[in-house]
């Protein structure tokens, strides 16, 4: 155990690496992986490694960490960039490298001010604090990244039941003191001495993480919100699974619109199920909103004589938010990614939090045409208005989300506080078989359970689901498979403590520990001098 602790603590190349392990671990913590616990010995890696190194050291150091945080937690990016990207391996390779590298200089930021500001001295709270700081960061920071946050990898265990009280971030903040409270255990125990361990922190450190546990069972025992059961809503989900390298291709555009039609009059004319709603992926019709007004036009008419509502996913051109290009004086039309009702539905959502080259290019007259990655189809979109109105099916309002819009706790809880229902649209064929799609709905699943909703998630190749307030899933179609699947959805009464008070108390509450456990730190040294 010594020579394990001095090997993670000394600077150098030794500790750099074990750094490195440590943070390719902690995505092990989600799915489909799902080994929680594996958070926990990440988190303490980390503070450890970097507890007796100064504050250049201690950057270097977590970096690392952060470079295998990111490599292996988002190395599904690899598949966007070959498999559909159409960049070359050799090529695809650097670029995930240099990605996820660049991702890891949060971390290195991190553990630099966790050393320079000495949080380590006071480690119980300023460990928390700055961890959370920092996953909230990442929720806005170059339009944000909120993946990878520790309390969504909680959401099947006992600290699952903070989610609806705390959030995802507060969730977090309890799992990371507990770490903290080892991380003492650590720092105070002799490992050269036959007495090794400080046994009464480590009895502390126990009772401690086992409270946790136990307030977290509770709480999870606990329902903030009530089910409406009077008012079932039947839901069907058509999971077309086109391949992502045909989607766009003109020649397959009638047989897409063909298959989503069929499937669909599939369930309008199903004796034993009524389907009060049909719901399409992301860019389900691969055309233009207003190319496609004839076919919309016709499901509507089947969708009104059938007495149900259709919403999908499609590109939609906003002609009257016309500006004119300064050089040329050509008119620019404002192209969204949207999703749409008709029916007995009816409404609009432009996509608000767009995905960085892929939905648009940061500095884009310097990289397009660099790589066919760079120039991928709708890449040049804009986000919608921050202000819209949820969509209405019959006298249900329904919060909408457009792919990783889901994983933003902040952005969700506001547009979903005052609708019945929640709604997402995706299409994870971009991340093919990887563990991308299974994060990605492993998040939506956290923000049902912390807004106290039902979530409906229609995906193109899947995971396609519904989920009910808790978080558990109702029903699920497997992966990589044209499927269609049926479950009912109902509104629900009260509310839940995070969305009445959200994230912003507990981010205030950081920054304040982060002040104090600076100054008593500096308070100490003062004192020791």
């Amino acid at each position: 155990m010594t020579w394990i602790l001095q090997k993670i603590q000394a600077p150098g190349l030794p500790g750099n690496l074990l750094s490195w392990v440590f943070g390719a671990l902690f995505p092990l913590a989600f799915a489909p992986f799902d080994i929680t616990p594996i958070a926990w010995l990440s988190v303490i890696g980390f503070a450890i490694s970097i507890d007796k190194l100064d504050p250049k050291q201690a950057a270097i150091r977590a970096w690392f960490y952060g470079f295998g945080f990111f490599l292996v937690g988002v190395s599904w990016v690899y598949v966007s960039m070959h498999d559909y990207g159409y960049t070359p391996a050799w090529l695809a390779v650097p670029m995930t490298v240099a990605y996820t590298g660049a991702l890891g200089l949060l971390f290195m930021l991190q553990g630099y001010l966790y050393r320079r500001f000495n949080l380590n001295k006071i480690v119980l709270i300023g460990l928390p604090a700055l961890w959370i700081i920092f996953e909230w960061t990442r929720t806005w920071l170059l339009t944000g990244f909120p993946w990878l946050f520790f309390g969504n990898s909680q959401i099947d265990t006992a600290l699952g039941g903070y989610l609806p009280v705390v959030g995802v971030f507060g969730t977090g903040f309890v799992a990371v003191f507990c770490c903290a409270f080892w991380v003492l255990v650590l720092q105070k125990s002799n490992f050269d001495s036959p007495s090794s361990i400080n046994k009464p922190l480590a009895l502390a450190a126990l009772i401690t993480s086992i409270t946790v546990f136990s307030i977290g069972l509770v709480l999870k025992n606990h329902s903030w919100i009530s089910i409406d059961f009077e008012q079932p809503i039947n839901v069907s989900l058509i999971q077309g699974n086109i391949s992502q390298d045909r989607k766009w291709l003109p020649e397959e555009l009638p047989l897409t619109k063909a298959l989503y039609k069929s499937k669909t009059i599939e369930e309008w004319n199903n004796k034993d199920w009524h389907a009060d709603l049909v719901v399409w992926p992301e860019a389900a019709i691969p055309q233009f909103r207003h190319e496609a007004l004839g076919y919309i036009d016709e499901m509507n008419e089947l969708a009104l004589k059938n007495n149900s509502s259709l919403v999908s996913g499609i590109l939609a051109i906003n002609f009257d938010a016309q500006t004119t290009e300064t050089n040329t004086g050509a008119s620019i039309y404002q192209f969204h990614n949207s999703i749409f009702a008709t029916g007995q539905g009816s409404g609009t959502y432009y996509k608000q939090k767009l995905v960085p080259f892929g939905e648009f290019m940061p500095l884009e007259d310097l990289i397009r045409g660099l790589i066919p990655f760079f120039d991928l189809p709708m890449s040049s979109l804009s986000p919608g208005p921050e202000k819209q109105l949820p969509l209405q099916i019959k006298d249900t309002s329904i919060s909408t989300f457009i792919c990783y819009e889901i994983v933003y706790p902040e952005f969700v809880r506001r547009y979903a506080q005052d609708t019945d229902i929640m709604l997402t649209i995706s299409n994870d064929a971009w991340f093919g078989t990887s563990h991308g799609p299974h994060q990605h709905f492993q998040m939506a699943r956290a923000r049902a359970l912390e807004n106290g909703k039902f979530l409906i998630r229609g995906t193109n190749t899947g995971l396609t689901a519904i989920v009910d307030p808790y978080g558990k899933v109702i029903a699920q179609s497997p992966q990589v498979e044209i499927a269609t699947l049926r479950g009912t959805v109902y509104k629900t009464k009260g509310v839940t403590p995070f969305s009445t008070l959200g994230t912003q108390p507990l981010i205030d509450l950081c920054f304040v520990l982060i002040i104090f456990a600076w100054a008593y730190a500096r308070f100490r040294n003062t004192n020791a001098k």
